[in-house]
């Protein structure tokens, strides 16, 4: 019995993943479509982001998670780079380079498919197969003025079978985002 249920979550895991990676192309194909769904560039060249939330979730053992990621302005068909650090209450850490694509939905809202490539170490905390990891995900963020932001982050782990075992991990974090200054207070 536990086989089948085993087998079902990798099922829905591979699922999940596929979804979130066909969301991801749809939303991408139509932002490059218009480009007034583009969201403006920051006054400032980067934006730092602060994070924290849940580390495997939906698996019954889920980890306390932080991390932190440089993000790079707009650039070539609103691509924009980013790079950043993720550990986790079991030890676990996670480096990596991607790209995002912003989308403004409104006036306020941002949604962010993003992508990438990293080093994983384990520690005592889940094992993902081996130590290149891929990351795909979606962002929804709140303009909460020119140079702050605050969002809802999901993310996939996982290293694409380049390894015997796959068992991926999925993250769902709150966001702080922030560039250039603070507007004076005076």
């Amino acid at each position: 019995m536990s086989r089948s249920i085993g087998v079902d979550r990798t099922h829905l895991v591979i699922r999940l993943q596929a979804a979130l990676t066909a969301a991801a192309a749809v939303l991408l194909a139509l932002s490059w479509a218009s480009d007034a769904t583009a969201a403006p560039a920051s006054q400032s060249a980067f934006a730092l982001a602060v994070h924290a939330g849940h580390y495997d979730v939906g698996s019954g053992r889920a980890e306390t998670e932080a991390g932190v990621e440089l993000r790079a302005a707009t650039a070539f068909l609103g691509l924009a780079h980013a790079g950043g650090v993720m550990v986790n209450s079991g030890g676990a850490a996670y480096a990596y380079y991607g790209l995002r694509r912003p989308i403004k939905l409104g006036r306020w809202l941002v949604v962010t498919p993003h992508t990438g490539t990293g080093v994983y170490e384990s520690g005592a905390s889940k094992d993902l197969g081996g130590p290149v990891e891929f990351r795909s995900g979606l962002e929804l963020v709140v303009n909460m003025s020119d140079w702050a932001q605050l969002g809802i982050n999901f993310y996939h782990l996982s290293n694409a079978v380049l390894y015997r075992e796959n068992p991926g991990s999925n993250s769902l974090v709150m966001t702080w985002s922030f560039s250039g200054d603070p507007p004076n207070r005076q």
